[in-house]
């Protein structure tokens, strides 16, 4: 019988991780983020750099495309 295929596993983002893609995806910038989480725009940028490596993207428009794919957040 043929082997049905293994789905990739999600990604699992942390609970601030997708707090921070959720508004990347809205179109935010770092800083506006950091307005809206209470941290710094730097600080943004580290959770994205994280989310970048766990969602295998380099930017953050493909980044806002694959978890909107992937389910982790909404358009």
């Amino acid at each position: 019988a043929p082997v049905a295929p293994v789905a990739a596993p999600r990604p699992l983002l942390s609970a601030r991780e997708k707090e921070v893609i959720h508004w990347v995806a809205r179109g935010k910038s770092n800083s506006v983020i950091g307005d809206i989480l209470g941290c710094s725009a730097h600080t943004v940028d580290t959770h994205l750099r994280r989310i970048f490596a766990k969602l295998d993207v380099s930017d953050r428009i493909s980044a806002a495309v694959r978890a909107v794919a992937l389910g982790l957040t909404s358009p």
